[in-house]
């Protein structure tokens, strides 16, 4: 393929360079409180990597690092060859986009995304002519879908017009890296998932290196090519998301990736026990002791054998599509456990299930 024929497959534009971008252990406190503790992480060219946690896990830190927004206390970040962490901001040249866009309310949706080309311009970069930049700009307001509002304000557009703004305004300076920072946080449900699916195909197209931060686990594992998942300023798994998702590498990431269930158990000798009945599931490879026995709603089906499943009674039951929801009931503590089991008929009474997928962790 000729240099003009993928550039066409691109978009027509130049994205510019794609660098891989690692980390090798990063770490930064505020005071005495620690936001990143020995973080590690290498993100491919062109690869899309989710980092996802709740709050206070260090993922906007890790991304204002990278970003060279916040300097490290120890550590370096890497971009392909090149030791970022002795660059400026301006040396990066990353394009960033914040949960609330951070448009010029006194600038068009056009002057926006022109505005970082004629800053460049003006600090000594290469000189665009004017048509450059109009050319440059035009393609991407074609690019982000925002024909016909060029000459709008930020405060006449909707939120996921004022993200797609932020989105080319960030593309515009053709960034080695793209960093977003919850860019769809301050939008409603519906909107979130019509822009994700848009910023994929934006992804593809452009073949941006890209870290994208989310505490949306949805998010992550429909957008990312592989997911970071964060807990206090520390990676605990970085996978793809059927990885991440079917073999969690600990309680933390099982809970906080999809709906749970956690019930107590104990192990004896390679066999799963519950409540003193011995449970039908393979054999394990654990010490003796008391255990959680860790399993999603959805990787259960009704036990055959009752007396070797876990018995309980139907509290709630409700239809979602083609399967039914229940909320059981059980054991002596009353452990509430929610499972989806297929079929019409509505259980009622007393219900055996077993789950066909399980994990085993520390009480």
């Amino acid at each position: 393929m000729s240099p003009a024929d993928a550039a066409a497959d691109r978009g027509g534009l130049d994205w510019g360079e794609s660098v891989a971008v690692r980390l090798e252990d990063v770490s930064l406190a505020f005071g005495v409180a620690a936001a990143l503790r020995g973080v590690s992480l290498e993100a491919e060219p062109g690869e899309l990597v989710a980092l996802l946690g709740p709050s206070g896990s260090g993922k906007t830190t890790l991304l204002r690092v990278v970003a060279g927004l916040l300097t490290p206390d120890s550590g370096r970040v890497w971009f392909g060859a090149e030791d970022a962490s002795r660059l400026t901001v301006q040396q990066r040249n990353v394009g960033m986009v914040f949960q609330h866009y951070a448009l010029f309310r006194h600038m068009t949706v056009y002057d926006n995304i022109a505005f970082g080309l004629r800053v460049r311009r003006r600090r000594g970069g290469r000189t665009l002519s004017r048509g450059e930049v109009d050319a440059r700009v035009r393609a991407l307001i074609e690019l982000v879908q925002l024909e016909g509002l060029e000459r709008r304000y930020p405060a006449q557009l909707s939120g996921g017009q004022r993200q797609r703004v932020g989105l080319a305004r960030a593309l515009a300076i053709k960034p080695r890296v793209l960093l977003l920072d919850e860019p769809f946080g301050a939008l409603d449900a519906k909107v979130r998932r019509e822009l994700r699916r848009g910023l994929r195909e934006l992804h593809d197209r452009t073949g941006h290196t890209t870290l994208f931060v989310t505490h949306d686990q949805e998010e992550a594992l429909e957008l990312a090519d592989r997911v970071a998942v964060m807990r206090d300023g520390q990676v605990e798994q970085v996978g793809k998301p059927g990885e991440v998702f079917d073999r969690p590498a600990s309680r933390f990431v099982f809970e906080f990736i999809g709906e749970s269930n956690l019930l107590p158990v104990a192990v004896r000798g390679g066999v799963v026990e519950w409540e003193g009945r011995e449970l039908a599931l393979p054999r394990v490879d654990r010490p003796d002791g008391p255990a959680l026995l860790a399993f999603r709603p959805q990787d259960v089906d009704l036990a055959p054998e009752p007396a070797r499943a876990v018995e309980g009674v139907v509290a709630a039951s409700r239809r979602v599509g083609a399967w039914r929801r229940l909320e059981l009931e059980v054991g002596r503590g009353r452990t509430r456990l929610d499972v989806e089991v297929a079929g019409d008929a509505a259980p009622s009474g007393q219900v055996a299930v077993l789950p066909r997928a399980f994990h085993l962790y520390d009480v």
